[in-house]
């Protein structure tokens, strides 16, 4: 087995216009770069959301190469910055290498949405006893989303709302296109006393039991069913899945969900809901109850 590298040449460009970066990267991985990263600027609007990127012209940006290698590589970056961007400042620093994981975790800090903490895993200690009954634990940095998605976060919010409405507690649900289970479990968190999980990828089987363990649910269950191949009738139906999706099954999400119970559906892109409700109700006694959205996704609570 290689060992990886202990020592890696860091060759920062300050002052790049983001519009050459794409051809600067390109050139760069021609020449034995092993990978690149930019150095972002983030805002937040306050301390319920996660932060955003702040999107700018000029621009910072790290290449990686092998330490022996910069004789080789200085003479042709500087050519290339000459007749590309001269304003462009270079700077060469060779760094012991780190454990990246370690790294990105010591960064990653506990938010709040829907009421719900979200924490993860080896922040666990920061939590009071009361707090642990309204906190999600989670493992970031998996294949599946970690709460801080659009989509995700309003759909945790309609669960909320569902909630306050007192028609979760003691409920049934399904939660369609599980991925890493985190509806279930908030669902759960919230009041309902039988949670069903389902995805078509093995590895959502993987998470969900995963994060079903981290917080010890008691009602959460995940099938590797099919939605069609699964009995019976739920309180509540959820899906966070892309509106494509959401209309090739609408039929089996109606038929999943009993009679005066509800549907959450998330995963709509802003620009095409109205026609996504018309089409989704068509054919159905149901009323959209509540919606959230922001300029890409939209998210909806219809009561059947």
């Amino acid at each position: 087995m290689t060992r990886p590298p202990t020592q890696y040449l860091e060759v920062v460009f300050d002052r790049l216009p983001r519009s050459i970066e794409p051809a600067l990267s390109s050139w760069l991985f021609r020449h034995g770069c092993w990978g690149t990263q930019e150095k972002l600027d983030f805002t937040q609007e306050n301390l319920k959301y996660e932060p955003l990127i702040k999107q700018k012209r000029i621009i910072n940006v790290s290449a990686y190469f092998d330490p022996g290698k910069r004789e080789e590589v200085e003479g042709p970056i500087l050519v290339w910055l000459g007749e590309h961007s001269p304003q462009t400042k270079i700077q060469w620093q060779v760094q012991n290498s780190k454990d990246w994981l370690t790294e990105w975790k010591k960064h990653f800090k506990i938010f709040k949405v829907a009421g719900i903490k979200v924490v993860p895993a080896w922040q666990t200690k920061k939590l009071k006893p009361a707090e642990k009954k309204t906190s999600l634990i989670i493992e970031p940095g998996m294949a599946f989303g970690t709460g801080t998605h659009a989509t995700t976060k309003f759909a945790m919010e309609m669960i909320q709302k569902l909630s306050k409405m007192s028609v979760l507690k003691g409920s049934t649900v399904l939660d369609v296109g599980a991925g890493s289970g985190i509806l279930s479990a908030i669902s759960e968190i919230y009041g309902a006393k039988s949670i069903l999980a389902m995805d078509n990828d093995p590895e959502s089987w993987r998470e969900c039991k995963k994060i079903f363990k981290l917080n010890k649910t008691k009602g959460c269950k995940v099938t590797p069913k099919q939605i069609t191949e699964i009995p019976g009738r739920y309180d509540l139906v959820i899906a966070n899945i892309i509106d494509g999706v959401l209309i090739e099954i609408k039929e089996s999400l109606w038929k999943k969900t009993k009679a005066g119970g509800h549907i959450i559906l998330s995963g709509i892109l802003s620009a095409g809901a109205l026609a996504f409700e018309k089409s989704f109700l068509e054919g159905h006694k149901g009323v959209v109850i509540a919606r959230l959205n922001d300029e890409e996704w939209t998210s909806l609570l219809i009561s059947k």
